[in-house]
């Protein structure tokens, strides 16, 4: 046969772990006694969490999306010390987050996750538009999904549909994102409590600084810290406090001698 010869490989996404690794002392420390899962898929515990491929299963089923339907198949025996996970990407969606509360799912053919008023799921359209924004509520059985309609999503009688209007054993799904999704969630928020405890304030004194540097300067290389080149950025919030940010910012950028419209 013409592909007798080819050798199948492990199913991966962007998500998944490189070789290369970032040395430990550039990353944010998080505390925790657990050991941290640093590979494969792990269940969502947070709305955060929910980035990226997404493995949705409930009842010893998963989530399939095919280009001409939307249902749940058996998930497959796993062998002793085998990974848990999908076998096809058909069995993924890709989620992507709107706002702290609403998320969509595009699937593998880049069509979006939708259910109408009806409560007929479909995934056809290249674009999403409001049946296609769904809010995850996440419960400690697992997480529910909530249509523009103010239905749930539920399986009834081993198919999906999205009209039920409370949140109960049918309505309730595992859901599984890549480990490095989880770990990139809770350095971002160990390094944001860092940032609150330091009285830094993020936006115009954080990450507003550099995003101008970006805008009007030759950036160089992005591991540059303004704050370490030139004074504490305390000095920011300082000067935000006393109504003169703009006049710092402007002091600033000139000492970089790199900014074309501050010379």
């Amino acid at each position: 046969m013409e592909y007798s010869n080819v050798r199948p490989s492990k199913l991966s996404f962007k998500k998944s772990k490189s070789k290369k690794k970032r040395k430990a002392e550039d990353l944010p420390k998080i505390e925790d006694d657990t050991p941290e899962q640093t590979e494969g898929w792990i269940e969502v515990t947070e709305i955060d969490q929910l980035h990226g491929p997404t493995f949705i299963t409930c009842d010893d089923h998963h989530l399939v999306i095919t280009p001409t339907s939307i249902s749940l198949s058996p998930l497959p025996p796993r062998a002793k010390g085998s990974e848990f996970g999908p076998t096809g990407v058909d069995q993924v969606v890709v989620g992507r987050q709107l706002s702290k509360t609403e998320i969509v799912f595009k699937s593998a053919a880049s069509h979006y996750l939708s259910a109408d008023k009806y409560g007929v799921l479909t995934c056809e359209s290249q674009t999403y538009s409001e049946p296609s924004i769904f809010q995850p509520v996440v419960t400690p059985a697992g997480v529910a999904f909530k249509t523009a309609f103010e239905k749930f999503i539920s399986v009834d009688k081993g198919k999906l549909r999205a009209d039920a209007d409370t949140i109960g054993f049918h309505e309730t799904f595992k859901v599984y994102t890549q480990a490095q999704v989880v770990i990139e969630h809770k350095r971002k928020a160990a390094a944001e409590r860092v940032e609150s405890s330091s009285g830094i304030t993020p936006g115009i004194t954080g990450d507003g600084e550099i995003q101008r540097v970006k805008k009007f300067q030759s950036w160089g290389t992005k591991t540059d810290s303004l704050g370490d080149r030139f004074g504490d950025r305390k000095k920011l919030k300082r000067a935000e406090d006393e109504g003169r940010l703009g006049e710092e910012l402007l002091e600033r950028r000139s000492k970089l001698k790199s900014d074309r419209y501050c010379k």
